[in-house]
C-alpha cells in the first residue's frame, strides 16, 4: 500500500500507514519484535505524509504514531496502528492479547478510538 492510499469502509475516507503486513519468524515467543520511530529521510517523509492529510487525520497520526505498540485495556489485546479516519477513529492490526504475544493469527479492528488505546510500556 502506498503513502497516499485511501481505504474506504462505509464510505469513511482512510489514511494507511505502510504499517499493514506484521511477518514475525517465531509465533507466540512471548516477544513482540521491536518498533522504531523514523529518523532522517524517513522522519521526513512521515512528517510530508501527515502535513498532507486532512485536519483531523494529521492529529490522530501524531497524538497515535504507528511505530508504538498499544494496549487495548478492555480486550486485553496489542495493537499497531494501520490507518488513521475522518471520524477521528482508527484502524488497528491485533498483534497479540491475554494469551498469545505475537498473536498466533493477527486481523484488523476498525472503528476504535484513540482514547480506548494506552502506550504499551
Amino acid at each position: 500500500m502506498g503513502n497516499n492510499d485511501i481505504n474506504k469502509i462505509d464510505g469513511i475516507d482512510g489514511y494507511a500507514t505502510n504499517n499493514d503486513v506484521f511477518v514475525f519468524s517465531v509465533i507466540n515467543s512471548g516477544v513482540l519484535p521491536e518498533l522504531s520511530a523514523p529518523t532522517g529521510e524517513n522522519l521526513a517523509e512521515w512528517n510530508k505524509w501527515v502535513e498532507e492529510r486532512p485536519p483531523v487525520v494529521a492529529d490522530l497520526a501524531r497524538r497515535v504514531p504507528p511505530w508504538q505498540y498499544y494496549d487495548m485495556p478492555e480486550t486485553g489485546q496489542v495493537v499497531t496502528v494501520e490507518s488513521y479516519f475522518e471520524d477521528g477513529t482508527l484502524r488497528v492490526r491485533v498483534v497479540g492479547d491475554r494469551v498469545s504475544i505475537p498473536a498466533i493469527v493477527q486481523f484488523g479492528v476498525f472503528g476504535i478510538r484513540p482514547k480506548d488505546l494506552k502506550v504499551r510500556p
